[in-house]
């Protein structure tokens, strides 16, 4: 008996001293992309990233993954999975530690400009459609006292946090054991809701409420996996009305289908108590309330503002054209035209598919097969509680898939893609579940110490194939979103000195976004005009009706050339733009030019005014 306390004893101290050299590797890779911040724009995030900060990142996921497995100790096999949260939290954090100015285009600065906005007084955030990342960010500047770009940076890391933490707790929830927690944390590391389509890893108010809605699951399987006669039932009630009515503040648009998944767990929660009068489901509470609680918050709040009524018009309009056949629009067509556009540039939809989708690909299978699992009679009989669970987590699941659809033939951009990010989350949890109990099941016919070999060396590769993703880069054909210092302040002087009837003009979407960033948000410039690959070649000044101003960013350059492979801007055509007589260089700071075109035709009228994004 001494010997065996003497050898736990060993063990135990070996894993400590093993955990600890797992926080020091991280510790060292942290500190090491923080000596090396960016000094310019970087299209590729990695890349621009120190391999130093790769390799003890590396390391310290893998120490994570060994103790959670081998450790044999509860306390250490949580310090474990901690270790792994804080090394995919810093993955996320590393446009903050690498000390970027701000990260995130289009949405994101106006996102930015609403938030200066609402420090200074000028908008009133009721005003807003959805100014719950905006108050969180604030709060976060008030706290810390950061700017409010930085902590637009710590918000979108803090959002990560909460799917981080309560996607395992969920898992744990559905299937107890420190087994479900370990899975459901590796599952939630790989953050399967980021697609890139719709959902970023910057300031975008979808993606950080399809975050915050881990943190609803939770409360909602918590709920109901709780008898009516604990006492926590009641304060569990109360937190996930409060929850609710949050998550219309974060995106009406996401609290729609919330409502949508919660009246599928509604519906399973009647079969029960219809087709099951004697099951212990009887004795948990049902969402009745809250799915109607959650209705009358949404109805209010929507109501006030005629934006998202626009918007749901607008897609039942088109969805119902594609019923009648008068559709003009197709998302196949949109495909198409995307596939046309990889394959020009030496890419292809399939293996852009497998870096985004592989991943989120075997998680839809294994939720899959546990729903098919939850079926069977004699499942049922051997684990009614999770049974319970996972088919209510499922039926939030399936009705979301209409609603995926009723977007899809609507084309309505890509709206569909936001909510495949909140399935996601539901494909996570359930995911998760089922690789717990298919481990336990492959323990029970195998040892223990055949399976989890095989458990690491999956999660291994599932980790790399889902965090080389996570930002955008050439690796996916995207561009890097990052905004320097120098880019913000070139377009500040550029408009602070524009002569009020000379428009703008840049590559692809031009400088508009940049006035909501800078004079706030909602601000955009009255119009904003492309300009062609050929016009910046063969002659500016021939091209335009009238003078404009020129503007072209390191962001555009290594956009169009490294991420774009140059399909529709080659290098040579941003060489030219200066070099053509009646293009003057006016301003410049390394990261941003602008240029003064002196057009040899009169202008007759301004040029049509862009279609603002929701």
């Amino acid at each position: 008996m001494l010997l065996n306390d003497s050898s736990s004893q060993v063990r135990k101290r070996k894993a400590t001293v093993t955990l600890a050299i797992g926080y020091l590797a991280l510790s060292v890779a942290i500190w090491i992309a923080r000596m090396n911040p960016a000094t310019g724009h970087e299209v590729s995030l990695y890349l621009a990233t120190p391999p130093g900060f790769w390799v003890g990142l590396a390391l310290s996921v893998l120490i994570s993954l060994l103790i959670a497995l081998y450790g044999g100790f509860s306390g250490l096999q949580a310090a474990a999975i901690g270790l792994g949260g804080l090394a995919t939290v810093s993955v996320t954090a590393l446009p903050l530690i690498r000390g970027y100015h701000f990260y995130g285009l289009y949405d994101s600065l106006t996102h930015l400009g609403w938030a200066n906005d609402i420090a200074s007084g000028t908008l009133d955030p009721i005003g807003l459609l959805y100014p719950g990342i905006h108050l969180v960010s604030l709060m976060i500047a008030v706290v810390t006292g950061l700017d409010t770009a930085t902590a637009i940076l710590l918000m979108v890391v803090t959002f990560v946090c909460v799917f981080l933490v309560f996607v395992p707790l969920t898992v744990r929830t559905i299937v107890p054991g420190r087994e479900a927690l370990f899975v459901g944390a590796f599952s939630a590391f790989l953050l399967l809701p980021i697609t890139h389509l719709s959902t970023h890893m910057n300031a975008h108010t979808m993606t950080q409420s399809i975050f915050f809605s881990a943190l609803l699951v939770f409360l909602l399987v918590k709920f109901i996996a709780t008898p009516l006669s604990n006492p926590l039932s009641l304060a569990l009630s109360l937190l996930l009305a409060l929850t609710v009515g949050v998550s219309v503040i974060f995106h009406p648009q996401l609290a729609a289908h919330v409502l949508i998944a919660f009246v599928g767990v509604c519906a399973v929660q009647v079969g029960y108590r219809l087709l099951a009068r004697d099951h212990p489901a009887h004795e948990h509470p049902v969402v009745y309330g809250h799915t109607a609680f959650l209705a009358g918050v949404f109805v209010f709040w929507s109501s006030n503002h005629g934006l998202f009524v626009g918007i749901g018009a607008r897609a039942v309009g088109s969805a119902v054209d594609f019923v009648l056949g008068r559709s003009t629009e197709s998302a196949g067509a949109a495909i198409g035209s995307q596939s046309a556009s990889l394959l020009a540039i030496g890419g292809s939809v399939g293996v852009v598919f497998f870096k985004l989708f592989f991943v989120s690909l075997l998680f839809c299978l294994a939720t899959a097969a546990l729903v098919l699992a939850a079926l069977s009679p004699s499942w049922r009989r051997r684990a009614p509680n999770t049974t319970r669970l996972s088919l209510c987590t499922a039926a939030g699941l399936a009705a979301l898939g209409p609603v995926f659809v009723f977007y899809f033939i609507g084309t309505l951009s890509e709206m569909y893609f936001r909510v495949f990010g909140l399935m996601m989350l539901f494909v996570t949890i359930l995911g998760a579940v089922a690789f717990t109990l298919g481990a336990n099941a492959l323990s029970e016919r195998l040892s223990t110490s055949t399976v989890k070999p095989i458990v690491a060396g999956v999660l291994v590769c599932l980790l790399v194939l889902s965090l080389i993703t996570v930002f955008p880069s050439p690796y996916i054909y995207n561009q890097s979103p990052h905004v320097t210092e120098q880019q913000l302040h070139g377009h500040a002087v550029a408009f602070d000195n524009q002569h009020e009837e000379t428009p703008y003009v840049g590559v692809r979407t031009g400088p508009y976004r940049y006035v909501d960033a800078i004079y706030g948000g909602g601000r955009t410039s009255a119009f904003s005009e492309e300009v062609p690959s050929e016009a910046m070649h063969e002659g500016l000044p021939a091209h335009f009706e009238g003078d404009r101003y020129v503007v072209v960013t390191e962001t555009d350059e290594q956009r169009e050339v490294e991420a774009y492979h140059e399909l529709r801007y080659g290098e040579s055509d941003f060489q030219a733009v200066g070099s053509q007589p009646e293009v003057h260089k006016i301003h410049s700071n390394g990261e941003f030019d602008l240029y003064l075109v002196d057009s040899e035709r009169e202008a007759t009228e301004p040029p049509d005014q862009p279609e603002q994004l929701a």
